[in-house]
């Protein structure tokens, strides 16, 4: 069952945020996270992150296009994070920083097919208004990244195709 639909939700004083029983179920008793290029937080089921990690790492370990990538997608990562049992899970400090996300700042949680963002609801906002504006340089240069890591190894290094194009 894919992850979908919108909540809101808050973090609490100790870094915790509570997601939806649909939401935890999905992804699963130990799952991943990763800051994104665009700021949120993107968590993943194991399978997901396990298949992100491996196509993250094709390529020469030397290829500095790879290790760019990797950093990129892999550094901002945290692993077997779990929930408490009352549907908490902590968000570690630098995913907060990076995120935006504090105790004053309310929380949106968007399931996303394969994974569930976390977002800052004043970032989510901005997004929604334009979604193909919002934080372009970023997303342009990840894009960049991901051509140069990615296509490369399977002969293309033209335009991405919507099933590759990264998140």
């Amino acid at each position: 069952m894919p992850l979908v639909g919108i909540e809101e939700s808050s973090l609490d004083d100790k870094g915790r945020v509570l997601i939806s029983k649909a939401k935890r179920d999905a992804l699963g008793s130990k799952f991943h996270a990763r800051v994104t290029e665009i700021g949120c937080i993107a968590c993943y089921p194991n399978k997901a992150f396990l298949q992100l990690g491996e196509e993250s790492m094709q390529g020469h370990v030397l290829d500095p296009d790879r290790q760019d990538f990797t950093r990129m997608v892999l550094g901002p990562a945290a692993t077997n994070l779990a929930f408490d049992p009352q549907g908490r899970v902590v968000i570690p400090k630098f995913m907060r920083v990076e995120a935006g996300i504090s105790q004053d700042v309310e929380i949106v949680v968007v399931g996303c097919g394969d994974r569930v963002e976390i977002w800052s609801q004043v970032e989510w906002i901005h997004y929604r208004k334009d979604p193909a504006g919002y934080k372009r340089e970023a997303r342009d240069d990840f894009r960049q990244i991901f051509r140069e890591a990615v296509l490369k190894k399977h002969g293309g290094a033209g335009e991405a195709s919507p099933q590759e194009r990264p998140v």
